[in-house]
């Protein structure tokens, strides 16, 4: 049998993949409606594989005899311009900064880009 604390791990873990399928899929709308169906495809099929995630993570907890707990799916952001937002198709990211002497504070970016990556995937396993 699997441990509790290994059980709620997998459950957060198989929500995160499935947050993961959803934001790609807004992303994929967001494609289709601006004309790009190449990228829109492609978001698509990281949809597709993140749910392939979490589906991997039921099952193997299935198969430990521990019981999956399905929670809420967090809504992804919509509305507005998801392509500033995210920093796609301008060339640089919404939180682009200059410093008091006009240069890029690309330290600054990294670590916000860091951070939003974490937030949108965390890894348990």
């Amino acid at each position: 049998m699997i441990s509790k604390p290994m059980i709620d791990a997998f459950n957060d873990q198989i929500n995160k993949e499935m947050f993961s399928s959803h934001l790609y899929l807004s992303m994929a709308a967001y494609f289709e409606g601006s004309g790009l169906p190449g990228a829109a495809q492609w978001m698509h099929v990281q949809a597709g594989e993140e749910h392939e995630h979490a589906m991997k993570l039921f099952a193997h907890l299935v198969d430990r005899g521990g019981k999956v707990t399905l929670k809420a799916i967090a809504a992804p952001e919509t509305g507005g311009d998801l392509g500033r937002h995210h920093g796609v198709l301008r060339g640089r990211p919404s939180n682009h900064r200059r410093n008091d002497h006009g240069k890029q504070a690309d330290q600054e970016h990294r670590h916000d880009h860091q951070h939003d990556h974490e937030q949108a995937r965390p890894h348990v396993l």
